[in-house]
């Protein structure tokens, strides 16, 4: 008859913790993953100039840092 009210704390603070770190690891991988889909999405969008090797957006008529016209932008394969 004891039992169950000296065990239930103990029992609910281990499920506690259980789903805290469940839902801590779930949310640091969730970060991770998204993390870097977005830094790889946010690199394919630039590219590099040719005279000074600098990151210039896709669609740049000139570098930011040299100053040096660039050429057409490549185009974009199609998607298979």
């Amino acid at each position: 008859m004891i039992a169950g009210p000296v065990l239930l704390p103990i029992t609910m603070w281990y499920a506690g913790w259980y789903i805290g770190v469940t839902v801590f690891t779930t949310g640091l991988f969730g970060l991770a993953v998204c993390g870097c889909y977005a830094a790889a999405m946010a690199y394919a969008e630039r590219r590099r100039c040719p005279q000074c090797r600098g990151v210039v957006p896709q669609d740049a008529i000139r570098c930011r840092h040299c100053g040096s016209v660039l050429s057409e932008p490549p185009p974009v394969p199609p998607l298979r």
